[in-house]
């Protein structure tokens, strides 16, 4: 077992427990409409609160996604917790970071075929937070010199998606 399996680290507990049952109620309402297969939350805001802004509301709700499985969340919360980014978020960490955007790209490499939800996936990918998580992705890829321990399809995915045009979010 990987020794980075062994921990995790739960930081849903700083939101507040109508906030996290908001989550899994919203999580319980699209595996019941997909029969338990796919979770995504694509907005920008969950109960009032906006995601890409920083706050320790936001990133509970992104880690309580991304543990349900929700690779934009994931990548969201990657990028929050990135400690080299120009917006500084109440919890931060390099380690967590490099988790859970990698984490991400592998799954929706795995979903972007989903006729369900590869029309969220590529909305996604054309905004500017995905172009400043492809870049965080790319950074630790250069600076760890860890490109051999990734896969090739996020390597080129990533690479793919810093030259992809963007449109406004």
């Amino acid at each position: 077992m990987e020794m980075n399996k062994l921990f995790h680290t739960d930081f849903t507990r700083l939101a507040n427990k109508e906030l996290l049952a908001d989550c899994e109620q919203e999580f319980q309402i699209q595996m019941h409409k997909n029969d338990g297969e796919i979770f995504i939350w694509s907005k920008a805001t969950f109960r009032n609160v906006y995601l890409d802004a920083p706050s320790p509301d936001a990133q509970a709700i992104l880690q309580y996604f991304a543990d349900c499985g929700c690779p934009i969340a994931a990548l969201k919360l990657g990028k929050s917790l990135y400690p080299y980014d120009d917006i500084s978020w109440p919890i931060r960490s390099y380690e967590l970071s490099f988790r859970y955007l990698f984490g991400a790209f592998e799954c929706l490499l795995n979903l972007k075929h989903d006729t369900r939800v590869a029309p969220i996936i590529r909305r996604f990918e054309h905004t500017n937070t995905f172009q400043k998580i492809a870049l965080i992705a790319s950074q630790f890829i250069d600076e760890q010199c860890i490109s051999k321990q990734i896969c090739p399809e996020i390597l080129s995915y990533v690479n793919q998606h810093i030259r992809m045009p963007r449109t406004p979010q």
